[in-house]
C-alpha cells in the first residue's frame, strides 16, 4: 500500500524592519515553528528589505503595508499555487 503523506500547513514568517532583512543564517524560531506545528515556513525579503540596494529601500516610505505587504502575499500565493501546502 502507497504511503500516504499529508500537506503540511505553511507559516508566513516576517522580518522586523523595515529595513531589515531574511538570511540563510540560522534563526531558532524557524525549527521550533516547523517542530511544534508541523508546517513550512515562507520568510520573504519584501520591498524594503535590505540588500536590494538603495532604490529598493528607498521605495517603502509612503509605501509601508502596501508594497511589502503585497510582496508577501505574492509569495504566499505562489507557495500556495504550488499545490505542496495545504490551505
Amino acid at each position: 500500500e502507497p504511503v500516504q503523506f499529508h500537506k503540511p500547513g505553511i507559516i508566513l514568517l516576517l522580518h522586523g524592519g523595515p529595513h531589515s532583512a531574511s538570511t540563510t543564517a540560522f534563526d531558532h524560531h524557524i525549527p521550533f515553528l516547523v517542530h511544534s506545528t508541523d508546517c513550512a515556513v515562507l520568510s520573504v525579503n519584501y520591498r524594503g528589505s535590505l540588500g536590494f540596494g538603495k532604490q529598493a529601500l528607498e521605495s517603502l516610505p509612503g509605501h509601508v503595508g502596501q508594497q511589502d505587504v503585497q510582496d508577501c502575499m505574492d509569495a504566499l500565493k505562489a507557495s500556495l499555487n504550488a499545490g505542496v501546502f495545504d490551505e
